[in-house]
């Protein structure tokens, strides 16, 4: 599965691409089919400054668009996944009957 990380209005930071990192083997170990995720992580001007979006590119179902808001990287990141974990749950149950 390929994986893209993009940064847009921050420097990189390891403790958010591992937790990144963990958050996608969780995703692919449910959902194999699952074969590029791109995250951007755009640093914004506002009350919820801080924005994780997920894109998740699949041959077997259509591709999916997430966005979250929080005042904080990490918030933003696992509220995310957890929107996407249930996306990606209902694509599966649509894609399997």
């Amino acid at each position: 599965m390929k994986t893209e990380i993009e940064y847009k209005g921050l420097k990189t930071s390891i403790k958010l691409e591992q937790q990144i990192n963990e958050a996608i083997g969780k995703v692919t170990q449910k959902f194999e089919w699952v074969n590029h995720v791109i995250i951007y992580l755009v640093k914004d001007n506002g009350e919820k400054s801080c924005v994780c979006e997920i894109e998740v590119r699949s041959s077997a179902a259509p591709n999916l668009f997430i966005k979250e808001a929080n005042g904080k990287f990490e918030v933003a990141i696992a509220k995310a996944f957890d929107v996407l974990e249930r996306q990606l749950r209902k694509t599966k149950d649509k894609i399997t009957h």
